[in-house]
């Protein structure tokens, strides 16, 4: 693994994919599921890593082959599982179910993924429960965890408990979390709620790339791959933890960024490590991240 990481930050993918593919191998978890989020090239052999990374109780092999399994039955599945070996996956394995219509099943990864302790579910659990969809409708129970949510960075989130407060007639909170939406990208020709690689997640994620030298369903977990290598970095940014949302442009083989965080100088920090994320194609993106993490 260790060689794996030194060729991904020399940017030689080739050679980190091949000791990414050892290390699978010979039972490394994370490395599978590694593999398996930088093998654009290659579906079938990123499908089976994948798998190997699911079958090795890998939470985030279990996210992303949920995310990228052709047969819907097999995606909503391992999403579960994941879900079931870390909440901080159950927001991906909730949309999954979203999208499967299996709302029963999304509503309880949301759950999961929604307590005391973890936040990475509570806006689609409360757009469940603003919609009675998976159980019963509870508008009261919807808006405080659309607000959680919010807090937390997601977006829909936010708009969902506007729109919901408007209805209500209630007054939004003077200090309510609310993005300006002046760090997105308008017309994102990729957008994904929530992406992992290596215990690292990116929420909130909209892109613009240029080229076709990513095609959709690799890009989010390559982008958490790479800015993943630098997540002790940004944990320094935040020692209390804290959010970033983050606008980076990748051209010419540098990457330029503008953060949003809760202080000037966590802004300053995260620019200042994003800088040095490689980049993975030219293009836009917009992200959210957990500094915690």
């Amino acid at each position: 693994m260790t060689e794996a990481k030194r060729a991904l930050e020399a940017g030689d993918a080739v050679r980190a994919v091949e000791f990414l593919g050892l290390a699978c191998d010979h039972g490394d978890a994370v490395g599978c599921n590694e593999a398996g989020t930088m093998l654009e090239n290659d579906p079938t052999q990123r499908l089976a890593r994948l798998r190997r990374a699911c079958e090795l109780d890998e939470p985030f092999g279990c996210a992303n082959l949920g995310l990228l399994a052709p047969d819907r039955r097999e995606g909503l599945d391992a999403a579960e599982k994941g879900c079931n070996l870390d909440p901080k996956v159950c927001d991906s394995g909730a949309r999954v179910a979203i999208d499967a219509k299996e709302w029963v099943r999304a509503r309880a990864m949301a759950e999961r993924g929604c307590t005391d302790t973890v936040d990475v579910a509570c806006g689609s659990l409360g757009s469940l429960f603003a919609r009675g969809l998976g159980g019963p409708k509870d508008t009261a129970r919807a808006v405080p965890l659309l607000e959680r949510g919010c807090k937390a960075g997601d977006e829909n989130a936010c708009k969902n408990v506007q729109f919901l407060q408007s209805v209500a007639g209630a007054d939004s909170s003077a200090d309510a979390t609310v993005p300006t939406g002046e760090l997105e990208v308008p017309n994102a020709s990729l957008t994904i709620g929530s992406v992992s690689a290596d215990g690292f997640t990116l929420r909130n994620l909209a892109c613009n790339l240029e080229g076709g030298g990513l095609n959709a369903f690799m890009a989010g977990p390559l982008l958490a791959t790479t800015v993943g290598v630098q997540k002790a970095a940004l944990r320094k940014c935040a020692p209390k933890g804290g959010e970033a949302r983050v606008l980076f442009t990748m051209r010419g083989g540098k990457t330029d960024a503008r953060a949003k965080a809760a202080t000037p100088a966590i802004e300053a920090c995260v620019v200042k490590v994003m800088k040095t994320v490689a980049p993975v194609s030219d293009g836009t993106c917009a992200v959210t991240i957990d500094l915690r993490q």
